[in-house]
């Protein structure tokens, strides 16, 4: 149980490190410094930028992580991928940091990716 609990804990540290971006801008903002800050730093908007928060737990190729905690996602038919993550979206599947994730994203991004 420990090791499924660390796994856990181990995405939901990564995860956070990636939604601490966004505050930095907006806390930048505050500061007087959002201008310079946002020019030094625009994304552009690739499927590689898009799914980087996926890889924080499904892995580089998708094939889950060597403790099996996430399930696998590579070699799934792109319909199927993104019938869960609506249904993650609309609430008929529950996980927290998924959830997270898709809850403000539009049918098109979910299908791009």
């Amino acid at each position: 149980m420990t090791k499924l609990f660390g796994s856990a804990g181990a995405c939901a540290f990564r995860f956070r490190q990636l939604i601490r971006l966004p505050a930095s801008f907006v806390i930048a903002g505050f500061a007087g410094l959002a201008g310079s800050a946002l020019a030094q730093s625009t994304v552009t908007d690739t499927i590689e930028q898009r799914t980087v928060a996926c890889i924080a737990c499904h892995g580089k190729e998708g094939r889950a992580t060597p403790d099996g905690y996430y399930p696998r996602i590579a070699g799934k038919p792109a319909g199927y991928l993104y019938n869960q993550l609506i249904n993650f979206r609309e609430g008929r599947r529950q996980y927290p940091l998924m959830i997270y994730m898709v809850d403000h994203l539009s049918d098109g991004y979910l299908r791009e990716i």
